[in-house]
């Protein structure tokens, strides 16, 4: 599938592309919008810049595609899926950094009924929460996800492998649950070993 092509590539700090999918996500030869993306050195991190310009040549579907291309299925959640793969490629490269470690996280709405009492809103967020989670999934930064039928209160549970808990930490602050500000919150614990069916 074509989606356009190469405006500028300044290696190693950005490349600039023409973004030529339509408001009806079709390519469009004569329609452009830019997409640059910037690598900004921390002293020994590099921070990812993902801008997305141009977005009001979408005319009347201008404001409704910003929020779609916003989102944890766009730009949001592919930022975090592409921190995710650099974190595992790292430790499992043969780099200086440590082997991969392994964290369970807890998932914890806000009232232990939650399952059973969720608003409509609150469903819409867990919506968006387990497709975030099908993305770490994929992308092989969770190795397995879902709920826990525990009858002293509603949770869900994740296990993740990553290079430290900062990584967690990250994925845990992109989760469209977290950023609802609806009470959610998680626990994350270290495991110090685990063990797979091979």
């Amino acid at each position: 599938m074509r989606l356009g092509k190469v405006l500028a590539y300044e290696p190693p700090t950005s490349i600039v592309l023409a973004w030529q999918l339509n408001q009806d996500w079709k390519y469009d030869a004569s329609f452009v919008t830019e997409l640059e993306v910037r690598f900004v050195a921390e002293g020994t991190a590099t921070r990812v810049e993902l801008e997305h310009r141009n977005l009001d040549r979408f005319g009347a579907r201008a404001d409704a595609l910003h929020a779609d291309l916003d989102s944890q299925e766009a730009w949001t959640g592919a930022l975090v899926a592409f921190a995710a793969y650099l974190d595992r490629s790292l430790a499992e490269g043969g780099s200086e950094m440590s082997d991969s470690q392994f964290f369970l996280c807890r998932f914890i709405p806000p009232r232990p009924n939650f399952a059973t009492t969720m608003s409509a809103d609150e469903r819409e967020i867990m919506q968006a929460h387990v497709g975030y989670w099908n993305g770490q999934l994929q992308a092989g930064s969770a190795i397995a996800f879902g709920p826990v039928a525990d009858p002293r209160g509603d949770w869900g549970v994740g296990i993740v492998g990553a290079t430290d808990e900062r990584a967690v930490q990250r994925l845990r602050d992109a989760d469209p649950a977290i950023l609802s500000g609806r009470g959610f919150h998680y626990e994350i614990l270290p495991m110090p070993r685990l063990m797979t069916r091979s």
